[in-house]
């Protein structure tokens, strides 16, 4: 079985990328953000904010087109 191509994402969260990760669609990514460290540790920074957490594609360095 051929294994599904991963993109990286930008986690933006209330519009400020805060990281990048990777992930094979905009849906996982949001998902794998919200168990990442990174995000937990920003959360104890601001722990009475409420956060709109999106992911935007990141293109590629080499310049191709993702299918």
């Amino acid at each position: 079985m051929r294994q599904p191509k991963t993109k990286t994402y930008a986690i933006l969260m209330n519009g400020v990328e805060r990281f990048q990760i990777e992930a094979i669609g905009q849906f996982t990514a949001i998902h794998k953000a919200l168990d990442d460290p990174r995000f937990h540790a920003f959360r104890k920074q601001q722990p009475n904010v409420c956060f709109m957490v999106t992911a935007v594609e990141v293109p590629s360095a080499t310049g191709e087109v993702a299918t």
